[in-house]
């Protein structure tokens, strides 16, 4: 059941880091990443 739940998390996350460019994603992560 967790495998499952995991499987499904996993492939929306890849999903969303797919269909959002890097530059967005390091935009929306400055605050961790404020070095970049």
């Amino acid at each position: 059941m967790y495998v499952s739940v995991f499987a499904v998390l996993f492939a929306s996350a890849a999903l969303m880091v797919s269909a959002a460019p890097l530059p967005n994603l390091i935009g929306n992560d400055s605050d961790h990443h404020a070095a970049m």
